[in-house]
């Protein structure tokens, strides 16, 4: 009865003959799933896309109008969705917000003929849009005191069993930013809810040893090795333990967006790499000094190194932004330079990072988080082919020159990560409309295939399985 039923599903297990098979090509189907979680494939774009029901809730929203189809025919250059245009910045650059996740997502939903479905029996997936205003974390703390948010179960008519897991929200802030009652439905819930998938910023990798305060992780993350023990399994079935159950990183939302009649799949931004792999500058830092941050450790000597640094070196612009928004024409200095500095600020992580990959400017990086960020959205081997990742301790300590180093990467290899993120950057960004393989795109294909993978986990329990 078993075998029949499953033959609904995979055809291929009729042919199955004893347990022994069974179990060898549940594992290569896992392991295939599970891959597909990692790196969703360009050419998933051609195959049918998931339809996604939208709640229509303005009782948790903080926006106006309050409509839904309202909000759909707002511009995509409302300081609410995308921010104005910049008319002497870089082409296809907005004074985008960095806490725009949630509005860009629903407003692209809301205008979409490839995803949005009208009848929650057709969905494969639902999206939840909890308080989807960009905003400050002082905002965050007033919305999460009201007492309704102990009422989101209820009042998710198609949320049960069959559809739970199919349900997603998005919060634009780090995953530990969003707290008080707020926690009923994003940190700590129970229930259905707990089947839900959970979509921010952050990745999970528990708390520091700094006693009383809940962070993103340890401090310093050097080490691959522990991000693998620190990170959380987001296909384990819902433990009642565990904090953020199904969360995953995703980008934020850069000042770079194109659109569809844009369209150039492989090269999407106006920049394609010249026979000079070295640009004006060696390599550009834009940012604050925020000084209090134990993530922030390396942005101070980065400073000093770029003060004495010889012209042409290193180029500083201290710039804190002003409300999550940043100037238009800041771009500029990034898509001048080579590399371009990606240290921690108040979080390990940073919206400037997908900011420097959509203007070709080669992050360097300080530590494994932003290694490791927003795993759907980056391409095979990352981390060695379009970025470079330095120890922020032997930096900090002085144990190199960052300038030196930089300065002594053969021409060649600038060229060929140059041409690697050429062709893969189109990923990071959150286009104007619906295009293939854009941060929207692989957002709700990776949750599909999450909610897929996760109902055949359900049929198949690892714990079924023998050692």
């Amino acid at each position: 009865v078993c075998l029949k039923n499953l033959s609904k599903i995979f055809p291929i297990f009729m042919l199955l003959t004893n347990r022994r098979q069974l179990f060898l090509l549940l594992c290569y189907f896992n392991t295939v799933l599970t891959h597909k979680l990692t790196t969703i494939s360009d050419s998933e774009a051609s195959g049918l896309n998931p339809r996604v029901y939208v709640y229509d809730l303005p009782e948790f929203w903080d926006l106006k109008p309050l409509k839904l189809e309202t909000l759909r025919t707002l511009p995509a250059e409302n300081s609410e969705i995308f921010g104005t245009r910049c008319e002497h910045g870089l082409h296809n650059e907005f004074a985008t917000h960095m806490y725009s996740a949630p509005i860009i997502m629903l407003w692209r939903l809301l205008r979409s003929s490839q995803y949005r479905t009208f009848d929650p029996k057709e969905a494969d997936l639902f999206y939840v849009p909890m308080w989807p205003k960009q905003k400050s974390q002082k905002a965050w703390e007033s919305r999460c005191d009201k007492n309704i948010n102990l009422e989101v179960e209820r009042r998710l008519k198609y949320l049960n069993e069959e559809t739970a897991h199919r349900h997603f929200f998005i919060v634009g802030k780090g995953h530990v930013k969003v707290g008080g009652k707020c926690n009923a439905w994003w940190k700590n819930p129970t229930g259905l809810l707990r089947r839900a998938m959970r979509f921010a910023y952050s990745s999970d990798y528990g708390t520091s040893n700094r006693t009383g305060q809940e962070r993103y992780g340890p401090y310093v993350l050097e080490n691959e090795r522990d991000v693998h023990q620190l990170g959380a399994d987001v296909l384990v079935e819902d433990r009642q333990n565990s904090a953020y159950p199904h969360l995953i990183s995703i980008p934020y939302p850069s000042s770079i967006h194109v659109s569809r009649q844009s369209l150039n799949k492989r090269l999407p931004m106006d920049w394609i790499p010249n026979k000079d792999s070295r640009r004006k500058v060696l390599v550009s830092f834009v940012g604050g000094a925020h000084t209090q941050s134990t993530f922030a450790a390396p942005r101070k000597r980065l400073r000093q190194d770029c003060a004495k640094a010889e012209d042409g070196l290193c180029e500083y612009f201290n710039y804190n932004h002003a409300n999550g928004v940043f100037t238009c024409g800041l771009h500029n200095y990034m898509s001048n330079a080579t590399f371009c500095f990606q240290p921690g600020g108040d979080s390990p992580y940073r919206k400037s990072l997908y900011d420097s990959f959509l203007v070709g400017c080669i992050p360097v990086i300080f530590s494994q988080y932003n290694a490791f960020v927003a795993p759907w959205h980056f391409w095979s081997n990352h981390r060695i082919n379009s970025m470079v990742v330095l120890n922020a301790t032997a930096y900090v300590s002085g144990e190199f020159d960052v300038l030196a180093y930089l300065a002594s990467i053969d021409p060649v290899r600038i060229r060929k990560i140059q041409g690697t993120i050429a062709q893969h950057a189109h990923r990071l960004q959150y286009a104007l409309d619906d295009y293939p393989d854009d941060a929207i795109d692989i957002i709700l294909r990776g949750a599909w295939h999450m909610a897929k993978t996760r109902e055949l986990l359900t049929l198949f329990p690892p714990s079924d399985f023998p050692e």
